[in-house]
């Protein structure tokens, strides 16, 4: 049996322009959050993109009532990605380390590319939107104090494999480099007796 969408309408007045708000399937949060229904969200967002992709955004940060937050987060992750929704990725390479469950035992880097990107969903969703999370990634980056989100970053980076993402690992290792050298001369200076 075919599944039926129910709509529920947005709202049922004209917009300033005087056409009218477009309906969104009521139990999208419900398709989002449930794996064995995911292929029929990531559907509709490809399909009404521009309607949806704000509502998508939104829900990143406060997600609908109903819905367990942590499946419904990484659903609409797994969904963002797969509708390949670029506009997310600022939101993406801000939570980058977010993860529903805790890595396996031991440090998290030293993990296989493959069990690294499994564990965090948004690193696989940058991943899948591509080259235009670059600019996001390197921005989370610069930005971020936690080791653990630049860390991620610049893994995510690595794994591009595009030439945006190699201009940027140059980036952050030229300056890796300068820090490294800095660190080295004030190591050398901190043995050497002071001058009288």
């Amino acid at each position: 049996m075919k599944r039926v969408m129910v709509l529920l309408l947005l709202c049922g007045a004209c917009s300033t322009r005087g056409t009218a708000q477009m309906a969104i399937p009521n139990d999208l949060p419900a398709l989002i959050a449930d794996p064995r229904h995911r292929r029929e969200a990531v559907e509709a967002v490809v399909t009404r993109r521009r309607e949806l992709v704000p509502l998508l955004l939104g829900w990143f940060t406060r997600p609908p009532v109903g819905v367990d937050p942590v499946r419904f987060r990484e659903g609409l992750i797994l969904t963002i990605s797969e509708a390949k929704v670029s506009e997310a990725a600022p939101l993406l390479a801000e939570n980058i380390t977010w993860r529903p469950l805790p890595i396996p035992v031991g440090p998290v880097w030293d993990k296989p590319p493959s069990t690294i990107i499994s564990a965090f969903p948004c690193i696989k969703a940058l991943l899948l939107i591509g080259p235009q999370s670059v600019p996001s990634l390197l921005s989370a980056h610069a930005r971020s104090t936690d080791p653990e989100v630049r860390l991620a970053a610049v893994f995510t980076l690595s794994q591009l494999r595009s030439p945006e993402a190699e201009a940027a690992l140059k980036e952050i290792l030229d300056y890796a480099l300068t820090t490294a050298r800095f660190a080295e001369s004030g190591l050398r200076r901190v043995g050497k007796p002071r001058a009288p």
